[in-house]
């Protein structure tokens, strides 16, 4: 189904957006998928039927996923780096549960598949102090499972993990992409950090704009955890993550950080730290400009 525009700025800032950030794709091929991918003949055909009235309907889920899978196919670009373009181009318009909910079904599609016993992806329940706990399942060893929780990681034996009956909800994990903290710099900078203190987002002078999570950031003035704002020991539920989310709001934050993009390469083997993570995401990121 074509989705129409009022004007071909959408689409054209969503293709500035890629070959910006990703440093090796053309302008004018990123025109051209975008311009397929919403069901467009080519460029051109899109820039002409610009203007007319625009769709009543707004792009669903399903219609943002595919949208996003086509861009990622005919750029070779990463499943962040194309949910983020059109995202942010407004192609789509979600809150930031719904882009983390889209997230999570696209890794669903492209890098776990369908679950199954035993199959590294795959969603599963273990009994913990909060009730039981949904995790994703990591490449483990005989009898005993690694595990990717909401807030991190987990292990335990392969007899205490419980395979829900019926279908579980994938989920983006916290320690992805919830802010623990945030830092403050000189001129009134901000920079949101991870659990792992992974830079999420640089906020100042009006702008969000999206961090590498490989950068060092320097000249910090002040530090602030939700945690301990909130007064509380916790910083994925409760007081802190209300505290949190609260902030992502303020600064008008919908889109999900690049951070998430390190996500396929926890599930490598011997991979168990975010650390790790994203110093293969940069590795990865790095052949792609070069």
């Amino acid at each position: 189904m074509r989705i129409n525009f009022n004007n071909g700025s959408r689409p054209l800032s969503a293709a500035k957006l890629l070959a910006r950030r990703t440093g090796h794709v053309r302008l004018s091929a990123a025109q051209e998928a975008i311009a397929k991918a919403a069901g467009y003949r080519d460029w051109h055909e899109l820039h002409r039927s610009s203007g007319g009235p625009s769709s009543h309907d707004p792009v669903t889920p399903d219609r943002a996923k595919a949208l996003v899978l086509s861009v990622v196919d005919a750029l070779d670009v990463s499943l962040g780096e194309a949910q983020y373009a059109l995202s942010r181009a407004r192609l789509f318009t979600f809150t930031l549960e719904e882009n983390l909910q889209l997230r999570a079904s696209l890794w669903r599609e492209r890098l776990f598949g369908p679950a199954a016993r035993g199959k590294v992806g795959t969603l599963v329940m273990v009994q913990a102090l909060r009730g039981k706990e949904v995790g994703y399942l990591k490449p483990g060893r005989e009898g005993y499972d690694q595990l990717l929780y909401d807030s991190g990681f987990g292990s335990c034996a392969s007899s205490e993990v419980i395979y829900p009956r019926g279908a579980t909800e994938d989920f983006a994990p916290s320690v992805l992409w919830l802010p623990y903290g945030y830092w403050k710099r000189a001129k009134g900078e901000m920079v949101a950090f991870s659990r792992d203190y992974r830079p999420l987002w640089h906020i100042g002078a009006g702008k969000v704009v999206p961090a590498d999570p490989w950068e060092w950031i320097g000249g910090i003035r002040e530090e602030f955890f939700f945690r301990e704002i909130a007064g509380t020991g916790t910083w994925s539920y409760g007081r802190a993550r209300e505290l949190a989310l609260a902030f992502l709001a303020e600064n008008r934050i919908f889109e999900t950080p690049r951070l998430l993009d390190a996500m396929p390469f926890l599930f490598e083997p011997g991979e168990v730290t975010v650390k790790g993570a994203v110093e293969r995401l940069k590795a990865s990121a790095t052949q792609l400009v070069a």
